[in-house]
């Protein structure tokens, strides 16, 4: 699973694929390893501050991140690749969820309901696609323009 966090952070140095991925709910969270989990954060805070214009550039990712190799010819799309790790990360949200919840039932059957719902709620919030995108750059008055 590590090689689909690869080629999806190799997607990403497109901007419109950035944006994408943005909109399709991809968050840090999802990502297992740890490397990955901070390069993304990296180039989400990139193309945030270019006010989601650019995403970095291959040049950049070597410049920035030299030990991590990201292949450049991917050919999954970057729609594929963010629901399959979406998906890995409920899975095993769901799983760790339900264990904890088993070493508590017997003991305390409302209060393990309660934590599997909120951990529930809180793990689906994670995965969930943004509605709206908003370069926070502008002005409150080109906003309500707009």
């Amino acid at each position: 699973m590590a090689n689909l966090e690869k080629s999806l952070l190799a997607r990403l140095t497109d901007t419109r694929q950035m944006a994408r991925a943005w909109d399709l709910g991809l968050r840090e969270e999802v990502f297992e390893e740890p490397i990955h989990r901070s390069i993304y954060v990296w180039m989400v805070d990139y193309w945030l501050d270019s006010h989601m214009e650019l995403a970095p550039s291959w040049t950049v990712m070597e410049t920035e991140f030299p030990s991590v190799d990201l292949d450049r010819d991917v050919s999954e799309s970057t729609e594929w690749l963010v629901e399959q790790i979406k998906r890995r990360y409920m899975v095993n949200q769901a799983q760790r969820i339900l264990r904890a919840a088993a070493t508590t039932t017997n003991d305390d059957p409302i209060g393990s309901l309660d934590r599997m719902w909120r951990e529930a709620y809180g793990a689906t919030q994670s995965v969930v696609p943004r509605q709206n995108r908003m370069d926070m750059a502008t002005s409150v008055e080109e906003r309500r323009r707009d």
